[in-house]
């Protein structure tokens, strides 16, 4: 059938005389006229309903709208709740935890699961606080099966590892996901929360300079989604490998990414889309293959430049591919832009990244003196940790002795990545 126009939808609803059968049918199958009846039902509130007359399949859809609406409701009141907590100093956040019966409700402890997820990259202390609340929550939470007040645990401690992690706390992280991976044993065996703690288990691994380790682990936690019929969480799996192993075989890399985009396809795939398309291009940089890698860029510069995060990595993408065409003078300029704003936006280990990178290019073409006076800048950041100052000591060493090698801005990249703090 056509859609349905909202004067049959309201006499669906109000039990006139319509065909309910065809109706109900095209409703299940048709999310347009879905959200219409969603609309109808809410103008028409309980008064306009009359409930003698609705015909039983009529009844059950006005139910099941009715509930995912309060659903919604309580899911969007919950998130704004988590934002409030967030306003609050630390004395009324526990104050507010503690005896305001706003907080006691599955909704608001699934809101900080999700805030937690969201935030952990940028403010891991955060995320540390909003999970232990949620630890605190979830264990007087009434009403809930075992199997779902488990679950939840698993994902409060798999995000509070995850913060740990990023708050270079290896040793908790690693208890905390043994805890996770023996309690949902006990609960739903739920084959995403199991992934995610693999996954999360993975970079604990790649923090601890063991990237062969962390390789094995994402495939099998890749594998897990496949069986799961979840493409997208193993397409984002695919990425975080591509990313691994981009440091030390490109060719690999760039076909993982590649792969992974098939995978990717959704409207919340469109940042790990952008980061996999930013691993070919980069791979490409890495194999010298300059057209290529031009053209890639090319081709997608406008979605990377929207969903890359932040914007100021394209910056280096770009500084890079005029370096490979022997652009130098624009080359120096944006390595030099890109250095400044990762300072200013106190993203540290993205600049030393960047630093690196530009001491690749003055090695390459043998300016000696601008690698050692950037080694000597780049070790006397004080926002850094010492352990890379001294690698920074270690590179100028053998920039003055003129023996820096390819291999050495390889290794240094890849301990910056597992070991930066």
């Amino acid at each position: 059938m056509h859609h349905c126009d909202l004067r049959s939808l309201e006499e669906f609803f109000q039990g006139g005389d319509v065909d309910s059968t065809e109706i109900a049918g095209h409703l299940i199958s048709c999310k347009e006229c879905y959200r219409s009846a969603a609309e109808v039902i809410a103008n028409l509130g309980e008064s306009g309903c009359q409930q003698r007359k609705l015909a039983p399949v009529a009844h059950a859809l006005r139910e099941l709208i009715q509930a995912e609406e309060a659903q919604l409701r309580e899911e969007v009141r919950a998130k704004c709740l988590v934002s409030l907590l967030l306003s609050l100093d630390v004395d009324k956040q526990k104050r507010f935890i503690r005896s305001d019966p706003r907080a006691r409700s599955r909704e608001f402890v699934l809101a900080l699961v999700r805030a937690a997820r969201e935030k952990v990259l940028s403010d891991p202390a955060t995320t540390t606080s909003m999970c232990n609340y949620g630890l605190i929550l979830v264990a007087d939470l009434g009403g809930l099966k075992a199997t779902m007040k488990t679950d939840i645990t698993c994902e409060l401690l798999t995000e509070l590892a995850n913060a740990r992690r990023l708050q270079a706390d290896r040793g908790t992280a690693n208890q905390l996901l043994d805890r996770a991976y023996k309690l949902i044993q006990t609960g739903s065996c739920n084959p995403f929360l199991v992934a995610r703690i693999g996954s999360i288990r993975a970079s604990v691994r790649l923090d601890s300079g063991q990237p062969e380790d962390a390789l094995l682990i994402l495939e099998d936690v890749r594998q897990k989604y496949e069986v799961a019929a979840a493409p997208h969480e193993a397409g984002r799996t695919m990425v975080q490998i591509a990313d691994i192993v981009s440091v030390f075989d490109p060719i690999e890399a760039y076909r993982i990414a590649r792969d992974a985009i098939r995978h990717l396809t959704g409207d919340d795939d469109l940042r790990p889309r952008a980061c996999a398309l930013g691993i070919m291009v980069e791979s490409l940089i890495e194999q010298g293959r300059a057209s290529k890698a031009l053209r890639e860029y090319r081709q997608n510069r406008n979605f990377l430049e929207q969903f890359s995060e932040p914007a100021v990595r394209i910056r280096v993408l770009e500084a890079r591919l005029s370096a490979l065409f022997n652009h130098d003078e624009e080359a120096l300029q944006l390595f030099s832009e890109a250095i400044d704003e990762f300072f200013d936006r106190s993203l540290y280990q993205a600049m030393t990244n960047a630093q690196l990178l530009l001491l690749g290019f003055y090695v390459d073409r043998r300016k000696w003196s601008k690698a050692i006076e950037l080694c000597s800048f780049a070790e006397k950041v004080e926002e850094v940790p010492e352990g890379v100052r001294k690698l920074w000591r270690h590179l100028e060493g053998k920039t003055k002795a003129k023996t820096l090698e390819v291999k050495d801005l390889q290794e240094a990249r890849r301990l910056l990545r597992a070991e930066w703090r």
